[in-house]
């Protein structure tokens, strides 16, 4: 029986939360969240638990940035390695690899973390009871039949939406299907602030679905154009003391005693928007020249000294340019209040836990090679939006975009702000990548023949999207085909 009371959280009226007392969780990891000022869990995690958390059931976690996702995951592999269970944590990033390799450390249990080169089996992390791994690297593990994987009881995928991702979504659902395949009873957690289509992974997984749009801290969004921010019912406005729109919303947050974070489509222009507020800042403290000199004493190329000037002043930029060094010492930096204004690429906004009072959004278009500029899906702009706000410091959080006209801010409205996030579909149906996945299934032997192979896509989430069960059945054998022509497989009837 789960101990429940009624208390109103920071930024939202009306909700309950639940007491970790009576949860099934070892009591080091309670007295551990109790140092840490947790003492109660949060509705939708409260939720997660009625859900079956617990009870080994699959589930689907869609709720806002902030909700305390990573607790849920945590409290779940913590009760299963209390089970004698070993847990696999699935990340998108490397940078969000070593993050959560550091959370989940010195919690009582081993942590090992797998990340780097894809043709090692890497057995000695056998001995972690959670492993940290990005999808990448576990699909390595998967194909060259690593020991331990075959005794993880459970699986948590962070940033489950990415299965949509056109780069790196075929390998994730193939990690998952890949992993329910081989063990049927393993328990599945997908974590995700953004999906369209939640219900459908969630049949896909067998899964409860926990869905949910509270947050700990509220959040407004507006549009700002010509010195004010237009909200929806009401406006606000913002002394215009530069000319670029950033740099005025930043000086406006840090006059306020917040942070900010300004998100851009390009390393050049993270770069380049954190020098010009740099310059407008112009702040003189002792903490953020001695960040300066350590990221001046770890790394002296051109890059790591325009960073240095720029954090002397208050503000630095964030991308895959940068050291892991240099990352950690500006994300410690502004966790820590030093640095005021980060600019960044939207990498930042995949899971890594940086909230800012404001969140800035420059740019909502990308180049993509044969198509120039295009809109960024609706989900990548929720991620960016949901680092606004930052529990216990912020009485609510502020998500603004940009708008170059005054038809803009009505567009920027109804395109991003009040639009739903867009369905999520598998990667799996291009011919490159069914001929990879059948070649790797038959090298790994985890088929060796045209049933298997059928038998293996129809766990896919690829077959939940496209159910004609013939078509399907076509396609593998065609791409079987191809293989054989190619000479890559050899069919000899009853085995491939």
């Amino acid at each position: 029986m789960i101990g429940v009371h009624n208390e109103v959280s920071s930024g939202n009226k009306g909700v309950r939360e639940v007491a970790f007392d009576s949860l099934p969780i070892p009591a080091a990891l309670r007295e551990q969240y109790y140092a840490a000022g947790i003492r109660s869990l949060y509705p939708p995690q409260a939720a997660c638990v009625e859900e079956g958390l617990f009870r080994g059931k699959n589930l689907v976690i869609s709720i806002p940035t902030a909700s305390g996702k990573t607790l849920v995951a945590e409290m779940a592999m913590h009760h299963q390695i209390a089970s004698g269970g070993k847990c696999l944590y699935v990340v998108p990033l490397k940078a969000l690899a070593s993050e959560k390799f550091e959370d989940f450390s010195g919690k009582g249990v081993r942590i090992g973390i797998a990340t780097g080169d894809f043709d090692r089996k890497d057995e000695s992390l056998g001995r972690a009871d959670i492993i940290v791994a990005t999808s990448e690297k576990v699909d390595s593990l998967l194909r060259n039949r690593t020991g331990w994987i075959s005794r993880i009881t459970l699986l948590v995928i962070d940033e489950m939406h990415l299965i949509g991702d056109e780069g790196r979504g075929a390998t994730l659902e193939m990690v998952i299907t890949t992993m329910r395949n081989r063990n049927p009873d393993l328990q599945v957690i997908g974590l995700s602030a953004t999906i369209g289509n939640p219900e459908e992974l969630a049949g896909w997984l067998s899964a409860g679905l926990v869905q949910s749009d509270w947050r700990p801290v509220d959040l407004r969004e507006g549009v700002y154009f010509k010195g004010q921010i237009w909200f929806d019912g009401s406006e606000r406005k913002i002394p215009s003391v530069k000319k670029e729109a950033d740099t005025n919303l930043c000086l406006d947050t840090i006059q306020e005693g917040g942070q900010a974070l300004v998100f851009v489509s390009s390393r050049r222009n993270a770069e380049g928007a954190a020098k010009r507020i740099a310059s407008a800042l112009r702040l003189e403290e002792e903490k953020l020249n001695d960040i300066a000199d350590q990221i001046l004493r770890s790394d002296e190329t051109g890059v790591a000294k325009t960073l240095a000037l720029c954090i002397r002043s208050g503000a630095a930029f964030h991308h895959a340019g940068l050291s892991r060094d240099e990352r950690k010492l500006v994300e410690e930096g502004f966790r820590k209040g030093a640095i005021r204004v980060i600019a960044s690429t939207p990498t930042l906004a995949a899971g890594l836990n940086l909230p800012a009072r404001r969140v800035i959004i420059n740019s909502l278009h990308r180049f993509v090679p044969g198509e120039g500029q295009v809109a960024i899906p609706v989900r990548e702009y929720r991620q960016m939006a949901g680092r606004a706000g930052r529990p216990g410091l912020d009485p609510y959080g502020e998500a603004i975009l940009i708008g170059k006209s005054e038809p803009a801010v009505t567009e920027l409205f109804n395109e991003f702000i009040c639009a739903p996030a867009e369905e999520i579909d598998s990667q799996c149906a291009k011919r490159s990548t069914l001929l990879s996945r059948i070649l790797a299934l038959v090298a790994s032997r985890e088929a060796t023949d045209n049933d298997a192979i059928l038998s293996f896509f129809k766990g896919s989430f690829y077959a939940v999207r496209h159910a004609n069960l013939s078509h399907l059945t076509r396609i593998c054998s065609r791409v079987t085909r191809e293989l054989e022509e190619m000479g890559m497989v050899v069919d000899l009837g009853n085995r491939i």
